[in-house]
């Protein structure tokens, strides 16, 4: 939150090295460097976050929509979006 990039990307690395076996570490690291713009961390992340935990939480899926949404790639952002599933 306080745009420091390098900062968020040591907390994060630290995190997963702490916690590697954690899939809602990785989702939640995944998320915050997709909003920081490391979009391809982001989707490695999603993807180790999702093998270790198939049946995750709909909020995983923030990071493939906005990455997709990032690249314009709109029919894979729209169907990650509805994959969020939160009311």
């Amino acid at each position: 939150f306080e745009r420091d990039l390098a900062g968020l990307r040591m907390a994060a690395e630290r995190a997963i090295a702490l916690n590697p076996l954690d899939a809602d570490t990785l989702g939640l690291c995944a998320l915050f460097l997709s909003c920081a713009g490391d979009n391809d961390r982001a989707m490695e992340l999603f993807a180790q976050a999702v093998k270790l935990k198939p049946r995750h939480p709909g909020w995983y899926h923030f990071t493939p929509s906005t990455t997709h949404y990032k690249r314009r790639e709109y029919a894979e952002a729209l169907a990650a979006s509805k994959r969020i599933a939160l009311p």
